[in-house]
């Protein structure tokens, strides 16, 4: 409970508490000592209240409130599950991407195979807040958004339900797959006022689904179903909303169980070569090669093709 609040005037507060439960009781001694810890010298119920009274005062405008937790982490085994919580839109900000940049890292440093990304809220994200727009910071990259994702090295699962708008959208686009609700609206919806989409969605988006369509999605800046953009590859999966949670852990899971080394690996070959082209991904598979066949995962399934062992369970190594 204490984490979740001011912890000074907390602790403060608490020890004011019990400096009056000691004292109704009868037990003065105790009072006292609590009273000490506080830096006073207990004297009478008319010196607590005048010091209570003097504590309020000070704290007026320090009110006891929940710090709003804009990103909900958790573990389940190794998976890792991000929930957004910037209510009431999950609008993309400096703050919030401060936490889920933070958030992500951590989980990864603290040995999750797999992320899976999606919302607490009605919506998955409405994308930038026009605060950000209005006032962005002088240094401000705009790319920061998607880079955050791809530089996590893990596979990435970003579970969509409701709107997936604008940065909401190119966030997604960042991730390894997409799983959507069959009632969420998506797209790149930058033009309808003037913009286009500044993530890098553009890009992102000619390589799922081609020249012309991401044309198409991004200057007319419609909001499209999942099915549609399923069957035009955009997304890996669609499933009632009711499913989506418990589809996309389930799909999550099994990427989280598997080969995380040659996972790594394939994500960096393939996101080098979309990116930068076949001819540069091919200079970098020689290491990759060497990676995934000194790795503990890959011995055991060679050992497993070979007779030798009668089942694999990998273990990320």
């Amino acid at each position: 409970v204490v984490e979740k609040y001011d912890r000074t005037v907390f602790i403060e507060e608490a020890l004011y508490r019990l400096v009056e439960v000691y004292y109704k009781i009868g037990l003065v001694n105790e009072a006292k000592q609590a009273a000490a810890i506080l830096g006073y010298n207990y004297q009478s119920s008319e010196w607590y209240a005048r010091s209570y009274k003097i504590f309020n005062k000070k704290y007026k405008s320090k009110k006891l409130s929940k710090k709003k937790e804009l990103g909900l982490i958790s573990m389940d085994q190794e998976l890792a599950s991000l929930k957004f919580n910037n209510p009431p839109n999950n609008l993309l900000n400096d703050k919030f991407l401060d936490t889920l940049e933070k958030q992500l890292f951590s989980a990864e440093k603290n040995g999750a195979r797999a992320i899976l990304i999606t919302s607490k809220l009605k919506h998955f994200s409405a994308g930038a807040d026009p605060k950000f727009l209005l006032k962005p910071k002088i240094n401000n990259n705009p790319m920061r958004l998607i880079n955050i994702i791809e530089k996590i090295q893990i596979p990435t699962i970003a579970a969509i339900k409701g709107g997936a708008l604008g940065g909401g959208f190119e966030l997604a686009l960042g991730c390894d797959f997409i799983i959507a609700a069959d009632s969420a609206r998506i797209g790149l919806v930058e033009a309808s006022i003037g913009l286009m989409p500044l993530a890098g969605g553009i890009q992102r988006l000619v390589n799922r689904v081609g020249l012309v369509r991401a044309k198409e999605m991004t200057m007319f800046a419609r909001r499209y179903d999942a099915k549609t953009l399923e069957k035009w590859g955009a997304i890996n999966m669609v499933v009632s909303e009711l499913e989506l949670i418990d589809s996309a852990i389930a799909f999550s899971k099994q990427i989280s169980t598997g080969p995380t080394v040659a996972f790594k690996e394939i994500k960096k070959i393939a996101n080098i070569s979309a990116l930068n082209g076949i001819e540069v991904a091919d200079k970098e598979m020689k290491k990759s090669i060497r990676k995934v066949l000194s790795s503990e995962d890959s011995k055991k399934g060679i050992s497993y093709l070979a007779g030798k062992n009668q089942s694999i369970n990998f273990k990320g190594k």
